[in-house]
């Protein structure tokens, strides 16, 4: 199997299989604080056909024409990246300074931030694409140069700076994992010893539990993540992952119910879309413009699903609600699924066939996958975080290495 269904995969597993098995041992009681109270078997139920309509035109539609898959530029190679990793470490530094971890949920919306914040963005997404490059040069068995490890080594301290939340995490295992590559590859195996399959189980553990405790800090403080682990019984710090992954079946289940054909929903979505692109360009300008209440379907989400929406906070529907935040219902469902099929064989092309990717890999993979595909129509805006993370993917496919893995 490529890399780009086993993504796929490891999507539904986390964010629909975990949630809805788990939910029916605790008969969803831990999610009191979202509105309503849907069928989730209704949702389980939809992410299979899902799974079917994926498989389908997976299999039926056509690869890459040779004409197309014949382009090649690395952008990660012009001398222009020295400058922009400069600027990265100097952002990192100035959030670090001046905002910390909670800024997503805390502080001021970016409009009322300063232009750093803004430059910050567009570069944790940017040299998120370069660790993408990265595994791509080793998947096919490219060793990697000095300058290549240094660059790591800057996107290792910038992103320590800028971390924000749980995903940050994943990003900086694979940073430090690349960096020691040379001595123990636990990113791609051609065979697995025990070593390997001890360090690998040490390195998902210590990433799953330090990516917990950013995801609290960010959103509640440290003092109160403190306070809440330790007072936690053992059940308890069961379950507060388990909502966390939660919210993708939630929103799945409630949209079905509520926003299959809900024009309202659909179009404000798509009107959302147009309205953040002219907010975020005029901006970029140095224009002075006040923000929209809604512009994302994130947001959107959040105001759907949330009993008591608080201003800043924004719920991704995920990857199969996702088609439901744009009309018209079945063909929506049509149109998300080639979308994301396109998406996911650009994906197997960074990767050689014959590499083996790590579980650790394979999560680094998937958070950037959903940078793309998790708020829908956002990715339609080219300054979004959506679209700029397309943007660099189709940057990084473009980069792929020619060689073919011995």
């Amino acid at each position: 199997m490529k890399v780009g269904p086993k993504i796929i995969l490891l999507y539904l597993v986390i964010y629909y299989a975990i949630p809805y098995f788990g939910g029916i041992f605790y008969n969803f009681s831990y999610l009191y604080f979202l509105n309503g109270f849907p069928t989730y078997t209704l949702g389980a139920i939809f992410a299979l056909v899902f799974c079917a309509f994926f498989t389908f035109f997976y299999t039926t539609l056509n690869a890459t024409t040779p004409i197309f898959h014949r382009l090649r530029f690395d952008l990660y190679s012009l001398p222009l990246n020295y400058f922009l990793l400069f600027i990265y470490l100097f952002a990192s530094f100035i959030f670090f300074k001046d905002y910390g971890i909670s800024f997503r949920h805390k502080g001021s919306a970016i409009s009322e931030s300063s232009l750093i914040i803004t430059v910050l963005l567009f570069l944790n997404i940017y040299f998120h694409g370069y660790l993408l490059y990265i595994l791509s040069k080793v998947s096919f068995g490219n060793k990697l140069s000095n300058v290549n490890y240094f660059y790591v080594v800057i996107i290792l301290a910038s992103s320590l700076l800028s971390m924000t939340g749980a995903y940050d995490i994943i990003k900086i295992i694979t940073a430090l994992l690349i960096l020691t590559h040379r001595h123990i590859n636990l990113l791609f195996y051609n065979r697995i010893d025990a070593l390997k399959a001890v360090s690998s189980a040490v390195f998902i553990s210590i990433t799953f539990c330090l990516s917990f405790f950013v995801g609290l800090v960010n959103k509640i403080g440290l003092e109160r993540t403190n306070e809440m682990i330790l007072s936690a019984d053992f059940e308890q710090l069961l379950v507060l992952p388990l909502r966390r992954l939660s919210y993708h079946l939630h929103s799945l289940s409630y949209h079905i119910e509520n926003s299959l054909y809900n024009l309202h929903v659909q179009i404000g979505t798509l009107k959302g879309v147009i309205t953040n692109f002219s907010f975020r360009a005029i901006y970029l300008l140095g224009i002075d413009v006040t923000k929209p209440e809604i512009i994302s379907a994130s947001k959107l989400n959040s105001m759907e699903i949330y009993t008591s929406a608080r201003l800043r906070n924004g719920v991704s529907p995920g990857l199969i609600a996702s088609q439901l935040f744009f009309p018209y219902f079945p063909l929506n469902m049509i149109l998300w699924t080639i979308i994301i099929v396109l998406i996911i064989r650009k994906i197997n092309d960074i990767f050689s066939d014959e590499s083996k990717p790590s579980l650790i890999t394979l999560f680094f993979v998937l958070v950037y996958f959903q940078g793309i595909v998790d708020s829908s129509v956002d990715f339609l805006n080219p300054i979004g975080k959506a679209g700029l993370s397309l943007a660099i993917l189709l940057v990084v496919w473009l980069a792929r290495p020619k060689k073919v893995f011995i």
